[in-house]
């Protein structure tokens, strides 16, 4: 099987769902995917990449085009959206707080930033790490469905949202 940048975040994302971000090396990913060292390092120049990569794989399926609805629906649209990629590989979501995008940009960040540029948000890139920064921040304190929601409806309330 050829060896792509996908498979290499997937290999990585298995890893940190299993045994925690700690355990993610070059070496560890390249043993999982049954490649040399060398091979890896020409796909990924450093861990660092490989968590930008893991981070960009997690998010991959978070449609950032345009969000239909009012500001406060799209912010909602996005940030459950958000959550949910979290939750469904919750180990590899602290590689979403680690890994950074081209614009140095936490990537969960970006993809928020990307979604409220698009939608037209005056002030996407504050509005966009706050988002994030709850978003995570629910994740990782185990915020259920009712907490996420109401801290959701203060956010979008908020005159940050308009």
């Amino acid at each position: 099987m050829q060896l792509t940048r996908r498979r290499i975040a997937v290999a990585a994302i298995d890893l940190i769902e299993r045994d925690g971000l700690d355990a993610v090396s070059m070496t560890a990913v390249a043993t999982a995917l049954g490649c040399g060292l060398m091979t890896l390092y020409h796909h990924v120049p450093s861990r660092a990449a490989l968590v930008r990569l893991v981070a960009l794989e997690v998010l991959a399926d978070l449609d950032t085009g345009l969000l239909p609805g009012s500001r406060p629906e799209q912010i909602r649209t996005l940030a459950r959206g958000l959550r949910a990629a979290a939750e469904a590989r919750p180990r590899a979501a602290l590689a979403l707080a680690a890994g950074r995008g081209p614009d140095g940009e936490a990537c969960l960040a970006t993809a928020a930033i990307r979604s409220l540029e698009t939608c037209g948000a005056a002030s996407a890139r504050p509005l966009g790490r706050v988002l994030a920064a709850y978003v995570l921040g629910a994740h990782l304190l185990g915020a259920g469905e009712a907490d996420f929601e109401f801290g959701l409806s203060l956010l979008v309330s908020s005159k940050v949202c308009v």
